[in-house]
């Protein structure tokens, strides 16, 4: 009986010690988007993105982000780099995706008026916001990919010819 009890508190100690490793490990986070990954290329991307003068979109999150902010930053990418593909290769349209908790990005709050995780485009003039617009059915239209895309590119699209 006595060897038993070891037994269990032993087997105890080590599996709330594997518990504490991997909390301090971090384990059960959310694995690194690939704006993250990119360490401070996506910092430095977004700085040259929110310069320039002409025409920008952005995916804006927060460092931590839920299922649905993740699949935002797909879909937006979607339909950014596949419906403006051309525009993005001759300048016309810069897309970068931001971390506004990062300091190099945080001015874009005040600048594009960010309250939540989503999509905007600007329009830059001498390194200044003269206008933009938060897509504000994003959220809305995150469980549906298609609608999604549609939504982002049209209007993307009308922004870029001054319409929206």
């Amino acid at each position: 009986m006595k060897v038993k009890t070891v037994f269990a508190i032993v087997l105890g100690a080590v599996a709330a010690l594997g518990v504490a490793v991997l909390i301090a490990k971090g384990i059960g986070k959310s694995p690194p988007r690939e704006s993250e990954s990119r360490g401070g290329r996506a910092a430095g991307a977004a700085a040259e993105v929110a310069t320039a003068d002409g025409l920008a979109a952005f995916y804006v999150h927060r460092t931590f982000r839920c299922a649905t902010c993740n699949r935002m930053e797909k879909f937006s990418r979607e339909a950014v780099e596949g419906g403006f593909g051309e525009d993005l290769k001759a300048g016309r349209l810069r897309f970068a995706v931001v971390n506004v908790d990062e300091p190099a990005n945080r001015h874009l709050i005040d600048e594009l008026k960010v309250a939540a995780n989503g999509v905007f485009v600007a329009q830059y003039k001498d390194g200044q916001v003269a206008r933009s617009k938060y897509l504000d059915q994003v959220w809305e239209l995150s469980g549906d990919r298609e609608q999604f895309v549609r939504y982002v590119r049209e209007e993307l699209a009308a922004f870029m010819v001054g319409e929206k």
